[in-house]
């Protein structure tokens, strides 16, 4: 006899603000208040044949869209590589981030096993307009110069990465790797440097912010913690005990709150003391602190691809529960 599943818990702490959105990912705030949204797609009709009755399917689904305070997302900048892969999962547009006045987007598009340059995961300047500018091609760069996972374990098996998580901070952006398990470092103008490597594909680098003490907070997906990141490379865990940390955010009142993929928020006080102020969450893949202080999720970020993906606001001044 089959054990009775245990029911996800019931939805509370948070109102769906934006829907109609496929796989939505990566948010981040411009200065005057619009929510940018990186949209993962839902690939396309091109099958790229892997061998072993294996397959991408691959196409131009991706997109940026842009939400101004009381309105609901319009397309910003569209067309834009996205693959649905042979495991499964949608990548393409992945992570969104102001540097300077710019936005900066991230993208997991596979062009190493698409087969085509244009799929290359890569680091983009969006123009006012929706144009896109590469500024940093991370295929190229990590197939020429792989980094230690790729060098030591074979299970870093995605030669050109997979790119999750991006900020700024410190005049520069940062992104994480969930498969090559890296911190890039990258300035304005495209050069790279890894602060972080390491040598298994273990860890699933996932989300990553900037904290108000200069340093960098991210998720470590299978082991379940938060991990500080200082300028320099150096670390030191911060939060374990977690239930598959997907993103993280500093909130109005900076505590320090992270996002697990089971469906829920849990914040830390200055005493280390954890609260859940959201749970019944589905799928969520990503979190934003807005100017008002409270915490915005990207909810139902995958498996959305007929457009079930939502935006979700999280009031960060509630605790609905201790634990």
């Amino acid at each position: 006899m089959r054990p009775t599943p245990t029911p996800p818990p019931p939805a509370s702490g948070f109102a769906v603000i934006a829907s109609g959105l496929v796989n939505p990912r990566g948010l981040v705030f411009g200065p005057d208040g619009t929510l940018y949204i990186a949209e993962g797609g839902q690939g396309g009709p091109r099958e790229v044949d892997l061998g072993r009755k294996r397959s991408h399917f691959v196409g131009n689904s991706g997109r940026i869209s842009a939400m101004a305070p009381g309105q609901q997302p319009r397309p910003f900048s569209e067309n834009l590589p996205a693959t649905i892969t042979a495991p499964g999962e949608e990548v393409g547009p992945a992570a969104l981030a102001f540097l300077n006045g710019s936005l900066y987007l991230l993208t997991a598009s596979g062009g190493w096993d698409v087969g085509d340059p244009s799929f290359n995961n890569g680091v983009f300047r969006v123009s006012s307009s929706g144009e896109l500018a590469r500024i940093f091609d991370l295929t190229r760069f990590n197939v020429s110069d792989p980094p230690l996972s790729r060098r030591k374990d074979p299970r870093a098996d995605v030669p050109g990465g997979m790119p999750f998580g991006m900020t700024a901070m410190g005049g520069a952006l940062y992104t994480t790797d969930g498969n090559h398990e890296v911190v890039l470092k990258l300035t304005p103008d495209g050069q790279p440097q890894r602060i972080l490597e390491y040598p298994a594909s273990d860890q699933a680098v996932t989300g990553i912010t900037g904290g108000p003490d200069g340093n960098l907070y991210i998720t470590e997906y299978v082991p379940g913690k938060v991990t500080r990141v200082h300028p320099d490379g150096q670390r030191e865990d911060v939060y374990g005990g977690l239930a598959l940390p997907i993103g993280v955010a500093f909130d109005g009142a900076g505590r320090l709150c992270v996002l697990e993929f089971v469906g829920q928020v849990r914040c830390f006080d200055e005493n280390g003391q954890r609260y859940t102020i959201a749970e019944g969450l589905l799928q969520p893949t990503a979190i934003t602190t807005g100017p008002d202080g409270d915490l915005y999720v990207s909810n139902r970020g995958h498996l959305s691809g007929k457009g079930e993906g939502e935006i979700v606001r999280v009031a960060a001044r509630g605790r609905n529960k201790q634990g």
